[in-house]
């Protein structure tokens, strides 16, 4: 087990709100640029742009070595359960910035079949104001029904809270690698195709790798009864996998359907933001 000291909730309050700060500043100064080339303390701007643009790569490391390492997947071939570094505390957290990795890869502990971490959020009602934009994905889980009948990929889902809403984490596995997809699909939360391959060697493609309703599939029982979807019990602190279709927990949730985003605190379907 890799040794990592995560944050608590008040430090990543604190790293937040300095990130926060920094992006805010960077956004205002680049929308209100015209007005602010008017003034005589734009030079003075220009500097302490330059300071926190050179500043945000440390905020960013700061931040994603203080994301936990959590259980959230376990390894139907070999049967290890998967740590992710995943933000639990809130939507809030910069590990779901969609345009952006704030993710460490190498603060995880997976198994050798591990491929991607795909996953859905059912919304409470508020959600956090930010400074970016965020894809949480649809309501319901679902799996990527192209994927699955190109290779014989194996579909975990779970779920675990994050902050007030509750997140339902859709992890694939892979019995043989290098493995790569015709049509890759977006890890959870961002706008980037990304697996890991052999000896844990990560690869990736930038978008428009976006999901709509469309590209998935969200009757997951035909799945499960030909052995290609396992799931965890909610709560279960064994991560025991399972395959009963009459007893999963996941099948005909209540829900919305589309992949949506999130900006500024508004929730929208992908259809309408493209």
């Amino acid at each position: 087990m890799l040794t990592h000291t995560p944050f608590t909730a008040e430090t990543r309050r604190q790293y937040l709100q300095k990130c926060f700060a920094v992006m805010e500043w960077l956004h205002d100064f680049e929308w209100r640029r015209p007005i602010y080339f008017r003034q005589p303390n734009f030079r003075e701007r220009l500097r302490q742009q330059t300071a926190y643009r050179e500043q945000l790569p440390a905020l960013r490391d700061e931040y994603r070595a203080g994301v936990p390492m959590l259980p959230l997947s376990r390894c139907p071939y070999c049967q290890t359960l998967n740590y992710l570094s995943f933000d639990h505390y809130g939507l809030d957290g910069l590990w779901w910035r969609s345009d952006e990795r704030w993710r460490n890869g190498a603060q995880q502990q997976l198994c050798p079949h591990f491929w991607t971490l795909s996953g859905a959020v059912k919304l409470a009602e508020a959600v956090a104001i930010v400074p970016f934009r965020s894809a949480p994905g649809p309501e319901v889980p679902f799996v990527v029904p192209s994927a699955l009948r190109e290779h014989p990929l194996q579909v975990v889902i779970s779920q675990i809270q994050v902050g007030a809403h509750t997140a339902y984490p859709i992890a694939y596995f892979s019995e043989t690698k290098p493995l790569t997809l015709a049509n890759p699909f977006p890890e959870w939360s961002t706008e980037w195709a990304v697996w890991v391959q052999e000896h844990n060697r990560y690869e990736w493609a930038r978008a428009p790798y976006l999901l709509f309703k469309e590209q998935a599939d969200f009757d997951l029982a035909p799945w499960m009864a030909q052995g290609r979807v396992a799931w965890i019990a909610p709560g279960d602190p064994s991560f025991t996998l399972q395959q009963q279709v009459q007893t999963c927990p996941y099948l005909d949730l209540p829900g919305d359907q589309e992949f949506v985003l999130i900006t500024n605190g508004i929730v929208s379907s992908i259809n309408q933001k493209l």
